[in-house]
């Protein structure tokens, strides 16, 4: 029997750069990494315009400004995959709009570069962009309950006085307002009254 070992999976990647010396030195850099370096482009409107679907775009950075987020986002809206702005020196605020525009990591590439605080930052904006999405999650849920409830009152409504749906809305609505209820609680205590008499 022998002992059949695979291949470590290479990422598949794209590098967008208008620096040409740069672009060579992270071809150099990568070959040893397990990324695959598949397309080297000098701008990101090229990179959208290929038909490759890399699993990872890196994107260097010049400053953090309009054009260059607004960019950021077009790849991040066209490409399905992880976006690492690669920059030569970034503030914290520079580094949370970059991450906001759509990168998922910010690396910097220059000599006074603090790694360690790049990286506590991008730590601190990817965790709250994380509960920011749990939060409107939890909103859209929240919505959605409440639209079923309010839908199956009305369905009550419906069944018990034989109205149709606009007159069914228009007395849960009536009713809320002398109550001084939201429509949902409203909608709630149909639902509770109608338990109570079946």
């Amino acid at each position: 029997m022998f002992l059949h070992l695979d291949e470590p999976q290479q990422q598949r990647a794209i590098l967008i750069d208008s620096n040409d010396a740069r672009r060579d030195t992270f071809q150099l850099m990568l070959g040893n990494r397990n990324i695959s370096l598949e397309g080297c482009f000098d701008s990101i409107d090229k990179a959208i315009a290929d038909r490759l679907e890399p699993e990872l775009a890196m994107v260097h950075v010049e400053r953090a400004g309009g054009s260059e987020l607004a960019d950021l986002a077009r790849l991040r809206r066209c490409k399905a995959c992880a976006v690492l702005a690669l920059v030569d020196e970034a503030e914290q605020a520079d580094i949370e709009r970059l991450l906001e525009a759509g990168a998922d990591h910010v690396l910097p590439l220059g000599l006074q570069a603090d790694r360690f605080s790049i990286a506590t930052s991008s730590a601190l904006a990817q965790a709250r962009k994380q509960r920011q999405i749990e939060r409107d999650k939890i909103q859209a849920e929240t919505a959605l309950s409440e639209v079923k409830r309010i839908a199956r009152a009305k369905m009550i409504l419906i069944a018990r006085h034989g109205i149709d749906e606009e007159e069914a809305h228009r007395r849960v609505q009536q009713m809320s307002m002398e109550r001084n209820l939201p429509l949902a609680d409203m909608a709630g205590q149909i639902i509770d009254a109608e338990s109570l008499l079946c």
